[in-house]
């Protein structure tokens, strides 16, 4: 088997990751994109318009169902196997946990918020907090987003950005 080291494999991932950022930003910006924004505020208002949302919804199926099949050979071919415990709930529930507290409606959301929960262990240690506690905490900083930050923490740079616009 060729095996090949962690640095090797970010060498890999970094360009793919580039790759559909770009493809995300680029088609965001594309009528579609605005589409999406459009169906995401008012859908009612979007078919008024003229737009199929049936079709959109089919669309970003697929659309998110080629990045998940991206991500699910990268990781499978990462580890050397996939197994059922990989793909748990608690892994489901830690995974949107990640987009909410990040903010679902930004592209670069959800990366603040898997760099926010997947370090909470870490800074829970340092604390000299039980790593058990993380699910406790993750709880709270949810409850905590839902009521002070419905944007997610991706929210509090646009509203700032929206602000030094105007």
């Amino acid at each position: 088997w060729n095996v090949i080291s962690n640095i090797d494999f970010i060498y890999l991932l970094v360009p793919i990751l580039i790759i559909a950022l770009g493809a995300l930003l680029w088609i965001r910006r594309m009528p579609y994109g605005r589409a999406l924004v459009a169906m995401a505020d008012d859908e009612v208002a979007m078919e008024a318009g003229g737009v199929r949302a049936d079709a959109i919804k089919v669309s970003v199926f697929v659309l998110a169902g080629v990045l998940a099949a991206v991500a699910g050979v990268l990781y499978t071919s990462f580890i050397d196997v996939a197994s059922p415990g990989d793909f748990s709930v608690a892994a489901s529930i830690a995974m949107v946990s990640m987009v909410l507290v990040g903010g679902a409606r930004s592209l670069f959301g959800p990366f603040i918020g898997a760099l926010l929960l997947s370090s909470l262990p870490y800074w829970l240690s340092l604390a000299h907090w039980s790593v058990y506690m993380t699910g406790v905490v993750t709880g709270i900083l949810l409850l905590l987003v839902a009521f002070l930050l419905p944007e997610g923490f991706a929210g509090i740079g646009q509203s700032r950005l929206g602000q030094a616009l105007h």
